[in-house]
């Protein structure tokens, strides 16, 4: 009978990503290239692939149903990852700006899909600020209405 030994088993070394998802991007507007850290929707399935587009914190009816975040930029008609959540923290490279912020207050799906630190009109709570700094900020993002 076999064994699962010890060695065998290896810690995931990537505990940000772990829970991705394939998606496609076949955004309304064609050519639009959805950013890393997007807030997507899953508007219906493609061979087994959920469809995705921007949730949009302005129109209420975009923001329905389980929300994913892009790991990367997905250009349009193309396949990527999104999770139902990340810890993305900024470098000088990819700078995330939350020095309006302090810890602890959270972070809204804003205008197509693009994180925002205030409020909007309909807001939806998609993440906290872990790190307030200009470039080296840090953010849970987590789609708390879908636990």
């Amino acid at each position: 009978m076999p064994s699962v030994k010890n060695r065998w088993v290896k810690p995931g070394g990537s505990f940000n990503y772990t829970e991705g998802q394939k998606v496609l991007n076949r955004h309304a507007v064609p050519g639009t290239t959805l950013p890393t850290l997007c807030a997507v929707r899953v508007t219906g399935v493609a061979g087994g692939v959920a469809i995705v587009e921007p949730a949009d914190g302005g129109a209420p009816a975009t923001i329905t149903g389980r929300i994913l975040f892009l790991r990367h930029a997905i250009p349009d008609q193309r396949y990527g990852v999104g999770t139902p959540w990340i810890i993305a923290t900024g470098t000088a490279r990819n700078p995330i700006d939350t020095l309006a912020a302090a810890p602890g207050d959270p972070v809204f799906i804003g205008a197509a899909g693009v994180w925002q630190l205030a409020a909007p009109a309909n807001p939806r709570i998609i993440g906290y600020v872990l790190i307030s700094d200009d470039t080296n900020g840090a953010i849970s993002f987590a789609d708390t209405n879908a636990i």
